[in-house]
């Protein structure tokens, strides 16, 4: 009745475990640490018993931040899960690390049998055969009522709601007598000492008790050479392990960006697999079980290759400008590599940069991906100083992405809201417009200040001009910006377009007058701008400026009505929101801390 049991293992709170140093060599450890925690081979090479796990019978799929596995009964999914999660907890107290088992039966209800498991104080293959037999509900026509994808959505309920009931992890993490990492404040591993359940304590070198496993968990987390996302640097340069070999000029530029990526309408993508390959599963007999974990693979892996391979291209391109000495100004030594891969799981993306081409690797990132594969993306970048907490910087960054997709959802919300206004509320919406922006790659990035505990949406809220004359205050900032979108999307919005900003800085950068003149009246600008449009203006005219508020427009936005009449240029401009955001201020803010790379 129990065809097999699945177990999906997923190590949580990783950001804060990754991110909780702010050493470089720290992050990457952390990061490797994780990643092989969830690989298959990695598992296998842990356990060293293809009694207890093998990769090529126990594993359904690897992705998206957690792992999929398959065991015969309950007793062999508990035996791998007991003694995996020891080896974890015991030599790595700071690892959280969940795993969550639910029989399969084609024919009951994957959420009867989620909520059996829960409701069911103590379960064994016995209990679970007895509940299957009492649900059993009507066969189909092959023999399957319920199908793979639909078991495979009902464990990852199941472990979420095993997250959400995590007890408090208070523990006495020393007695004062041990040893200390001075870098990360924790005991060190070697120091680390556990009972055996008979009164031996195990760990000590040349200790008779000492499992096997200890050794071989020590040499995987010491084996730091392959992190996913670190990739390989392009010849002739030099992979760094610490932020100030990044790049960044003392006194001058001293910034590193953050930039998370994460893929658009992933869910959706899914959702749409599972419902397809669920009704082959369900009508089709020579369609089985087997043929739906390689699919299942397939479909994981080809998330996984393509946005790596953005990734590894993305690095191409930035080693191909570093050989053109289009990038002399980082001021790179020793032949540095200003980039560096902390995460790439799935669709999600981590990688850090020098902070003066953080906003050009991202856009280059999603435009990579556009032309390689047919996934979308969309990028928060955050460029801090060096010094700045990293954990805050990564969740700033995770911040600006979210706005990113939240502007393109809200553009395609306002693009149905046209539709439905012009053609009346039965009109029948084209598909593209119905996929709440995921079609849509966008980018948002903010330069810190000094704002440690402040929300985006409070840093947002001061980006603002200030209050003249009951007016409404406008908005400094024009980001986010789009990176890839069909034409629709582009015409619909065409002033926030990331093509329209890197060429307006194209103009500033390599502007006739003389470069140091430009920077220092677009610095001005960053105040003057908040004095409001006639403030702005004036300041304009007087150091005949016009010029650089021409080149926010021309050749980029169409149609430009004012060219006829270049003295009356607007400094804000409408966009589709309907709010009023100035076309100088992300290039004035920016002018120090952006450089173009093709």
């Amino acid at each position: 009745m129990i065809e097999r049991y699945l177990s999906i293992l997923e190590v949580s709170q990783k950001q804060a475990y990754i991110f909780s140093s702010n050493l470089l060599k720290d992050n990457v450890s952390c990061s490797t640490e994780i990643w092989w925690l969830t690989d298959p081979e990695k598992i296998a090479q842990l356990i060293n018993d293809e009694k207890v796990f093998d990769p090529a019978e126990n594993t359904v799929y690897a992705g998206g931040g957690h792992t999929v596995l398959v065991f015969p009964s309950f007793e062999a999914a508990q035996t791998f899960n007991r003694q995996y999660s020891l080896m974890v907890r015991a030599m790595n107290p700071k690892i959280e690390l969940f795993l969550f088992t639910l029989p399969y039966c084609e024919s009951v209800n994957p959420k009867s049998m989620l909520e059996h498991v829960y409701a069911c104080a103590e379960r064994s293959q016995a209990s679970d055969e007895a509940f299957a037999k009492e649900q059993c509900g009507t066969v189909g026509p092959t023999g399957r009522t319920f199908a793979p994808g639909q078991y495979l959505n009902a464990l990852a309920e199941g472990l979420e709601r095993k997250k959400a009931l995590r007890l408090a992890s208070f523990r006495q993490g020393s007695f004062g007598i041990e040893k200390i990492d001075p870098s990360t404040r924790d005991l060190k591993m070697e120091d680390v000492f556990f009972s055996d359940g008979n009164d031996n304590r195990v760990g000590e070198d040349g200790c008779e008790t000492q499992p096997d496993w200890i050794n071989r968990y020590k040499k995987l987390r010491e084996d730091n050479s392959a992190v996913p996302g670190s990739n390989p640097v392009p010849n002739p340069f030099k992979e760094v392990r610490k932020f100030e070999e990044l790049g960044g000029t003392k006194g001058d530029s001293n910034f590193l960006a953050v930039v998370h990526i994460d893929g658009n309408g992933m869910g959706a993508r899914v959702k749409k697999f599972y419902d397809k390959y669920n009704k082959v599963y369900c009508s089709d007999p020579q369609y089985g079980w087997e043929e739906f974990r390689r699919d299942v693979r397939k479909f994981s892996d080809g998330i996984d290759c393509g946005f790596k391979t953005a990734l590894d291209r993305t690095f191409a391109c930035v080693g191909e400008a570093l050989s053109d000495n289009k990038l002399d100004g980082l001021s790179l030594k020793d032949n540095h590599f200003p980039m560096r891969g902390l995460i790439a799981s799935g669709d999600d993306i981590c990688f850090v940069t020098d902070g003066r081409i953080g906003i050009e690797s991202a856009a280059i990132f999603i435009e990579k991906l556009s032309k390689f594969t047919d996934y979308n993306a969309s990028a928060g970048v955050a460029i801090v100083h060096q010094k700045y907490p990293f954990f805050r910087a990564y969740e700033l960054a995770e911040s600006l992405c979210s706005s990113a997709k939240q502007f393109a959802a809200g553009i395609r919300a306002r693009q149905i809201e046209a539709v439905l206004k012009e053609h009346g509320p039965e009109a029948v919406l084209p598909e593209e417009l119905q996929d709440n922006g995921a079609g849509i790659s966008a980018i948002d990035w903010h330069l810190e200040m000094g704002e440690i505990g402040v929300s985006l949406e409070e840093i947002r809220e001061g980006y603002r001009t200030r209050k003249v004359n009951g007016e409404k205050r406008k908005h400094l900032e024009m980001r986010p910006y789009i990176v890839k979108a069909p034409s629709d999307v582009l015409d619909f919005e065409p002033h926030r377009n990331y093509a329209a900003f890197r060429k307006q800085m194209e103009k500033y950068l390599g502007a006739s007058t003389s470069e140091e003149d430009v920077r220092a009246r677009l610095k001005q600008l960053r105040s003057i701008l908040r004095q409001g449009e006639t403030e702005t203006l004036h300041f304009i005219n007087f150091h005949k400026l016009r010029g650089l508020l021409l080149d926010s427009y021309y050749g980029i936005v169409k149609p430009v009505g004012f060219r006829q009449d270049p003295e009356n240029v607007p400094v804000y401009v409408r966009t589709a929101d309907m709010e009023e955001r100035s076309v100088l201020f992300d290039a004035a803010e920016t002018i120090d801390t952006f450089m173009l790379i093709n």
